[in-house]
C-alpha cells in the first residue's frame, strides 16, 4: 500500500506536515506532489485523473498500482484526521 499526496505547499504546508509526520511514524509508504512545480504537477494529475478528482490536497490509496481509496477535497473529506482513521 502507498499513499500519494496531492497538495500546494503555499496552501497546504501544516495538511501536509502532520500527514507526514504520521506516515514517517507508522512507517507508512507514500510519494508527495506538489502542484506548485510544474514536473510534480503532471504527476498530481494523473494521480488526480485515476479518482476524477479536481482539487488539492488529494490523497489517494493505492495497492499493487490500482486505486483504492480517495480522499476528496470537493467534499471535504480530505483531512489528516480522515486519513489516520482509515489507515488504523
Amino acid at each position: 500500500m502507498i499513499l500519494k499526496i496531492v497538495y500546494n505547499s503555499d496552501l497546504h504546508k501544516s495538511f501536509y506536515k502532520e500527514l507526514c509526520q504520521f506516515l514517517d511514524a507508522n512507517s507508512i509508504k507514500y510519494e508527495s506532489y506538489d502542484s506548485k512545480f510544474l514536473k510534480d504537477r503532471k504527476k498530481g494529475y494523473k494521480v488526480k485523473g485515476a479518482f476524477s478528482a479536481r482539487l488539492d490536497p488529494f490523497v489517494g490509496i493505492y495497492k499493487n498500482d490500482s486505486p483504492i481509496k480517495g480522499f476528496y477535497s470537493e467534499v471535504k473529506e480530505c483531512t489528516v484526521n480522515n486519513i489516520i482513521e482509515y489507515l488504523k
